[in-house]
């Protein structure tokens, strides 16, 4: 990873000082700062040093060297410690150094976690002359930046996550070879065991997927990934986020097979750029480019490499235009390229507006032996080939509108709902002067979504029971629905000519509750009552710990290995039963007592949203079914409800 270097600045342009300021500030020192001229020379101070371990709790120390370059010996230098990028603007007003050389310390609290430091100091003299400035920031590669542990990138880290580091590539770049992968853990102050999870996949696309990806077997060593042939040409990598057995998460990092050794790859062969290729022959794309700007009336154009080593070297090949998602699976029977490395522009038409476009390119050559396939769509970033301009995030704007419509005005019957339920959406159009602009065409599409951890989704959202909609009435009123949502929180982008807007709105899910810790946004009830007993709902992960978890209904719920840790969670919940607490309930059915095989497969168990994947505990060992009501002993860890018992009072 390239990081910056310690930044100096020059000193300011000199002028005369009249005696009576130099009087002063011979007086007052720093309180009247001055500049230097030919016949009081300004500072220089040099070799910043930044020293520490990153880590909530520690100190950061810095030092220097200062020189009064001729001129007054007096160290009256001033310091600023901040977060990267705000130090240097500050540091003319900041603390003055208490001892020529050293800086005073910066305790690293929590509200630093996830943060660069950095460090700026001002040379000043006992004259009040200032001099240069030099800054330090703790991810840079200056060797006088001796920081250590944090994230590994230089960030504030807090002790008690664990920590992935040191993540190396090695691996021949063809198909059909593997790729290998290895780092450092460390499982926090108080954790144990390292269950990190990874992803391998193409360049910008496994960040987001680490999280639910594959558990390690081996610490510190991911599962290798085999090359495919759908691979060549594209440059590949792996995250890895970093988790204890505790089930603590901890930082994510990231390396592609086109960063430098310096940066952990180091591997071999390919293209040359990191890509990958294929030795066996068959022709091979690269390097797709789309370019143009995203207005109705305009063209998109695309651009590639074509290589065929040993090959036919006629470039034959096919390429699909489309709606994003939908052409990787079109270009096998699409169109061909007549110039080689050149797609034939794509007009935007009305019909696109609200729409991220894409191109797929099938390698192809003049015997018809096809190769690897590439896509690349409009809202995707520089860095992957996306060179578009104009647009609303991506998606096509009708810029050659009337331009009438200055504003959008957005809004919701609501903002939350069930996934069985409907949210109505109104936008208006209005003009310069706040009046509805007349002939407006107002275009709306869902363009991301996240579930209550924040973390991307596939947005799943209808609007109008379509995924885009444009209307031209004004206002527009739309019907939002999610009926196979997972429980996220959508976003919609919202334009009419060359005015945006957005509306954010969340539909919610049975399986997961209301609860800070859900992974998805839900409406799971926290009780029920059945027959004369209240059943209460299982309890996250995050909400008892305590022991271990099993996954169900993409939530992390609390489980056990026996009844007496499940009758202990259960006590630790308020109730109104037996000593204002709740206790584990019967299994199997017992004459007196309502059970979890009385409260299998009931209307009031489905309503619940509780899930029923998985069998629960009983107080007399056994394990039950929920959805038949079947009973076995209990073994293993498994998940448990609890139950207000106050019905035996009765």
């Amino acid at each position: 990873m390239m990081k910056s270097l310690a930044t100096p600045s020059a000193p300011s342009p000199s002028f005369l000082i009249t005696p009576l300021t130099l009087l002063v500030s011979l007086m007052f020192g720093s309180l009247f700062p001055v500049i230097a001229t030919a016949a009081d020379p300004a500072p220089v101070i040099s070799k910043l040093f930044l020293r520490g371990d990153l880590d909530v709790g520690e100190s950061l120390k810095g030092d220097y060297r200062f020189s009064a370059n001729g001129g007054n010996t007096v160290d009256k230098s001033t310091f600023s410690w901040g977060y990267k990028g705000e130090t240097a603007q500050k540091v003319a007003n900041g603390t003055m150094i208490g001892s020529t050389g050293y800086v005073t310390p910066r305790l690293l609290v929590s509200a630093d976690i996830g943060h660069v430091m950095e460090l700026s100091v001002q040379a000043k003299n006992g004259l009040g002359i200032i001099g240069n400035t030099l800054t330090l920031a703790s991810d840079s590669e200056d060797p006088r930046n001796s920081t250590e542990e944090g994230d590994g990138e230089g960030r504030v880290g807090d002790p008690f996550s664990p920590l992935v580091s040191n993540l190396a590539l090695t691996g021949v770049l063809d198909v059909d070879q593997i790729l290998q992968a290895s780092y450092n853990f460390s499982a926090g102050q108080g954790g144990s065991g390292d269950k990190s999870t990874f992803a391998w996949g193409q360049k910008g696309s496994t960040a987001t997927q680490a999280p639910q990806g594959q558990t390690v077997t081996t610490s510190g060593k991911p599962t290798g990934y085999t090359i495919v042939k759908a691979d060549a040409g594209k440059v590949l990598e792996i995250s890895v986020r970093a988790k204890n057995s505790q089930n603590k998460i901890g930082n994510i990092q990231t390396l592609a097979t086109d960063a430098s050794a310096e940066e952990g790859n180091k591997t071999t062969g390919g293209n040359g750029q990191g890509g990958v290729t294929n030795p066996d022959g068959g022709p091979v794309i690269s390097k797709l480019t789309l370019a143009g700007k995203l207005e109705v009336g305009q063209s998109l154009t695309a651009g590639y490499t074509f290589e065929n080593v040993g090959g036919n070297t006629t470039d034959s090949s096919n390429y699909a235009w489309g709606v994003k998602g939908s052409t990787a699976a079109a270009v096998p029977s699409g169109q061909h390229v007549t110039t080689s490395g050149q797609v034939p522009a794509r007009p935007l038409v009305a019909a696109d507006v609200g729409t991220v476009m894409e191109v797929s390119v099938q390698a192809r050559d003049g015997l018809d032996k096809t190769g690897n396939t590439l896509t690349l769509a409009a809202d995707a970033s520089a860095a992957e080939g996306n060179n578009s301009t104009s647009g609303n995030n991506g998606a096509v704007i009708n810029g050659s509108g009337s331009g009438t419509v200055a504003t959008l005005v957005p809004s919701v019957s609501r903002t939350t709902a069930k996934v069985t339920e409907t949210i109505t959406l109104t936008v208006t159009a209005k003009d310069a002067s706040g009046n509805t602009a007349d002939g407006a065409s107002i275009s709306l599409t869902s363009v991301s979504a996240t579930n209550r951890k924040g973390t991307a989704q596939t947005p799943t959202l209808l609007i109008n029971g379509q995924s885009s909609f444009t209307g031209t009435t004004n206002p527009l009123t739309v019907t939002l629905t999610d009926p196979n949502g997972k429980g996220v929180a959508t976003n919609l982008n919202i334009f009419s000519d060359r005015a945006t807007s957005s509306q954010s709105v969340t539909f919610t899910v049975s399986t997961s509750p209301n609860a800070s810790g859900a992974n998805f946004w839900g409406h799971m009830s926290d009780s029920v009552t059945y027959s004369r007993a209240i059943f209460y709902r299982p309890q996250l992960y995050t909400e008892n710990g305590r022991y271990s978890s099993i996954t169900a209904d993409n939530e992390q719920w609390s489980a056990v290995s026996n009844t007496t840790d499940g009758n202990a969670s259960c006590n630790a919940r308020s109730g109104g039963g037996t000593n204002f607490r709740l206790v584990l309930p019967q299994g199997a059915r017992t004459a007196g007592l309502v059970t979890l095989q009385d409260f299998a497969g009931t209307s009031a168990l489905r309503n619940s949203g509780f899930p029923t994947s998985k069998s629960y505990l009983g107080w007399d060992i056994t394990s039950v079914d929920l959805s038949s009501g079947s009973i076995s002993p209990a073994s293993g860890t498994t998940i448990y409800l609890c139950q207000d018992d106050a019905y035996l009072k009765g």
